[in-house]
C-alpha cells in the first residue's frame, strides 16, 4: 500500500518516460498518509494543499526537457480538486485541466469488461459461456483438448490467444494499411493454442477483440454503439468516445513522438484500429474520476453492481497478482490496489484504487480520497 501521499505523487511522476501523455489515477489512498494531516476533531485526513501539489508538478516538468504539462485531480469527501502545471501542447498556451482529452489506451479494456459484467448481470450472457456461442458466422476461435474459450477466459487474459496477430506486417510499413478485419479473422481461426485454455495468464489485445465481437453480435449492434449505450451514456461521460467530437478535438492534448512530431490517433493506426475494444477510447480526467467515483461508491449508478462483479471475478497471474475482468489486482489481502494502465504511440494512462477503503466507506467517509495525475511528455514507441 502507498502510505505517503507526497511519495505517491513523486513515484507516479518518476515512472519511465516512454509516452507523450500520461494519466495516472490513484483512488482510496490510506488515511495514514505521512504526507497528510488529520483534521482537528473530525478524524478526516487533509491531503496536501494545491500549492504543495503544484510545487511537485513544477519540479517534475522542470526536470523533463520535453515536458509540456501535468494535471493532478483529487477526490475527497469535500469534493474534487484539479491542479495543473504546463500547457496543452507546443505553441498552445492553454493550460491543461480536467476536461483535457487524451487517449487512454488499454484502460479501454476496463470499459469493455464492465460491458461484459453488465450483460452477465442482465442475463444476456454468462461468464462460463463459450465465446463461439455468440460470434457471428464466419468468426471462429481455436479449441484445445476439448475445451472451448469462454468469455471469462478472454476477459482475464487466460484464453491462450496471443497479444497481437503474428501475420500482421510492420506497423510502419506500407503493407500495414492493407491489413483488414478479414485478415484478423483468418489469423484467429487458424491459430494453434500452445497451452491449455485457462491455465496461464498472457496479456492479449486479440482476446479483447474477440470478446467485443461476441458481445456486439449478442446485442445485434456494433461494439462502439453498444459501449456508448450501455456504459458511456449511463455513467454520463460526456467526453469519452472512440471518435472526437468538435469539443473534444478542441481540448485534445496532442501526443508527440521522440522528434516532438504529433503522433497519429490510435483510431488511424493500422491493425490497432481494428480492435477499438482493446484500446480505442479517448477520455478526460473528469470522466475517469467519475468512473472511479462509481467504482468507489461515491456516486450511484445502474452499473454499480456490474462494477463490483468486474472486480470480484479473478484469476491468478504469474507475478503473484490477480487478473479481474479488465482490472489487475496488485497485492494481497487488505493490502491491495485495483489497477489498469495503457499506452498508445503518444499517450499513456492508468487508473488505480483501493478496494478496502470502498468496503469500509459506509463506516468512515474519511477513508475516501483519490489522486490523479496527467503528464504530457514525448515518446517514440507504442506500448500495450
Amino acid at each position: 500500500m502507498i502510505h505517503d501521499f507526497k511519495f505517491a505523487v513523486r513515484y507516479l511522476l518518476k515512472v519511465p518516460v516512454s509516452t507523450a501523455f500520461a494519466a495516472w489515477i490513484f483512488a482510496g489512498l490510506t488515511t495514514t498518509l505521512a504526507g497528510a494531516q488529520p483534521a482537528q476533531n473530525s478524524g478526516a485526513t487533509v491531503l496536501p494543499s494545491n500549492a504543495e501539489i503544484h510545487k511537485m508538478l513544477a519540479e517534475r516538468v522542470g526536470t523533463q526537457e520535453n515536458g509540456v504539462g501535468i494535471v493532478v485531480g483529487v477526490i475527497e469527501p469535500r469534493g474534487r480538486r484539479v491542479i495543473s502545471h504546463g500547457h496543452l501542447r507546443e505553441k498552445d498556451p492553454r493550460p491543461l485541466d480536467g476536461d483535457t482529452v487524451f487517449e487512454i489506451g488499454s484502460v479501454t479494456k476496463v470499459f469493455t469488461a464492465l460491458l461484459l459484467a453488465d450483460m452477465v448481470r442482465q442475463n444476456e450472457v454468462a461468464l462460463a459461456d463459450p465465446v463461439s456461442k455468440y460470434l457471428a458466422a464466419g468468426v471462429k476461435v481455436p479449441e484445445r483438448n476439448g475445451r472451448s474459450i469462454t468469455l471469462v477466459d478472454l476477459a482475464t487474459h487466460t484464453s491462450g490467444l496471443p497479444f497481437m496477430p503474428a501475420n500482421a506486417p510492420d506497423l510502419n510499413g506500407p503493407a500495414a494499411r492493407k491489413y483488414s478485419a478479414a485478415d484478423l479473422v483468418h489469423y484467429v481461426a487458424g491459430y494453434k493454442l500452445t497451452r491449455d485454455i485457462g491455465s496461464k495468464w498472457d496479456y492479449s489485445n486479440i482476446g479483447y477483440w474477440v470478446l467485443s465481437e461476441a458481445l456486439a453480435s449478442r446485442a445485434g449492434v456494433n461494439y462502439e454503439s453498444l459501449l456508448r449505450a450501455r456504459v458511456i451514456a449511463p455513467l454520463k461521460l460526456a467526453n469519452t468516445d472512440f471518435a472526437l467530437s468538435p469539443k473534444m478535438k478542441a481540448n485534445l492534448a496532442a501526443g508527440h513522438d521522440a522528434a516532438l512530431q504529433p503522433s497519429p490517433d490510435v483510431s488511424t493506426l493500422p491493425i490497432y484500429s481494428l480492435m477499438p475494444s482493446a484500446g480505442g477510447l479517448f477520455s478526460t480526467a473528469n470522466d475517469l474520476l467519475t468512473f472511479l467515483s462509481v467504482a468507489m461508491g461515491y456516486e450511484h449508478s445502474s452499473l454499480g453492481l456490474a462494477m463490483e462483479a468486474s472486480v470480484s471475478t479473478r484469476r491468478p497471474t504469474q507475478s503473484g497478482n490477480e487478473q479481474a475482468l479488465g482490472w489487475t489486482v496488485i497485492g494481497k489481502g487488505e493490502d491491495q490496489i485495483i489497477f489498469r494502465d495503457g499506452g498508445t504511440l503518444g499517450y499513456a494512462s492508468c487508473m488505480a484504487w483501493d478496494p478496502k477503503k470502498r468496503l469500509v466507506s459506509s463506516c468512515s467517509r474519511t477513508r475516501w480520497q483519490a489522486l490523479m495525475t496527467l503528464r504530457v511528455i514525448s515518446c517514440g514507441r507504442i506500448s500495450r
